[in-house]
């Protein structure tokens, strides 16, 4: 006896395969900027806790600001802070781990503002909440993206200790073509990376 099998054919499957890729590689970049979106959240947190170990440590030291540090013994600026804070997951940024040391098997991501403001009474800083405290960005020898670092690799390192050869891309920011940014007032903030070199509505 005859029976009447139905079933997709080879035409309709291969439709339907087609229809889901279209729709994967339509949601898979609202998928990936929703995820970024959320690291960037979780980022601004770190950074605003780190500007409060800033404040804290200005607070204890005469109202100084926290010196840099070096390769030659002195501390790093992460370590000034670190008793304020207790915490060295928060100097890594979520999308960005590389860094250029370690600290208790942790890399340390962000990056100390401007020189001319390191070891300076928080006082005589004239415009504190757009003055740059810290910020996404490693070490110029790290290669890869670095943040706003990346703006004055070219200056600051010479054979060959940048990609790029020391110029910068706005693929380079981290956060969507931007970085967060602390500033000396305390505030935390998302800044376009156009902006970060231009000094726009910034100081460094």
């Amino acid at each position: 006896m005859y029976r009447d099998r139905k079933g997709f054919t080879l035409i309709e499957l291969l439709v339907v395969i087609a229809i889901i890729a279209i729709l994967a590689a339509i949601l898979f970049p609202v998928f990936a900027r929703a995820r970024e979106k959320a690291r960037m959240a979780s980022c601004s947190s770190n950074l605003k806790q780190i500007a409060l170990g800033f404040l804290m440590y200005v607070q204890d030291y005469d109202e100084r600001t926290p010196p840099g540090g070096n390769w030659s013994g002195a501390l790093y600026w992460q370590l000034r802070i670190y008793p304020y804070l207790k915490n060295v997951q928060i100097f890594t940024c979520p999308s960005e781990s590389r860094g250029k040391f370690a600290y208790h098997g942790q890399t340390l991501y962000y990056g100390y503002a401007n020189h001319t403001h390191r070891n300076e009474r928080i006082a005589l800083m004239q415009y504190p909440a757009e003055t740059v405290m810290t910020h996404d960005g490693v070490h110029p020898a790290v290669d890869g993206r670095r943040g706003i670092m990346t703006r004055d690799c070219g200056a600051w390192y010479t054979s060959g200790w940048c990609a790029n050869d020391g110029v910068g891309t706005i693929d380079d920011f981290i956060h969507n073509q931007g970085d967060n940014v602390a500033f000396w007032d305390g505030h935390v903030k998302w800044v376009q990376g156009r902006n970060l070199w231009d000094g726009v509505g910034i100081r460094w």
